[in-house]
């Protein structure tokens, strides 16, 4: 027998545990990224947060701008659906913005994607097909150069995808 086809043998031998450890080790990679992979991200939450950023933030939505945009000061005459439809539009949210006087006092309302909408009535009974939120902010309106408080509530409905 020659001396080569012993230590091939023994080297066989020993690659034997070495090949179960790595095939063990890539099901577990394969398992763990099959489970990262297949699960369903939500992204509603932040869809939300990111609607009401570009609300406030965007000199094309409604923020007051004179050389500069200011964030939480509402300039009333912005404050249209037109333009919000132009600001900030998506097939699948809607939005309702009511900006009210300190005592309660309504100033004015916009709704944008009435189809969508709508669904803020059944935000209480039925959740299935739709997520609702609901936010309440103090803010600063705009008026004929004078400033006054107010709040606005913004209630937002995102249909789901599917």
């Amino acid at each position: 027998m020659k001396k080569g086809s012993v230590i091939l043998g023994e080297e066989t031998i020993k690659m034997l545990p070495r090949i179960f450890l790595a095939g063990f080790v890539l099901f577990f990679i394969f398992l763990i990224l099959g489970v990262y992979l297949a699960r369903d991200v939500r992204t509603e939450e932040l869809e939300h947060s990111l609607l009401i950023k570009r609300l406030f933030y965007d000199q094309n939505c409604f923020s007051f701008t004179d050389e500069r945009s200011y964030p939480g000061i509402i300039d009333l005459n912005k404050f249209q659906e037109e333009r919000l439809e132009k600001c900030a539009f998506k097939e699948k949210i809607g939005y309702r913005l009511d900006l009210k006087e300190m005592n309660g006092d309504s100033i004015k309302s916009v709704e944008v994607n009435k189809k969508i909408t709508a669904l803020l009535d059944f935000c209480d009974t039925q959740k299935k097909n739709f997520q609702c939120y609901q936010d309440r902010n103090f803010v600063l309106v705009e008026e004929q150069g004078e400033r006054r408080n107010a709040l606005l509530d913004i209630f937002v409905v995102i249909r789901d995808e599917a």
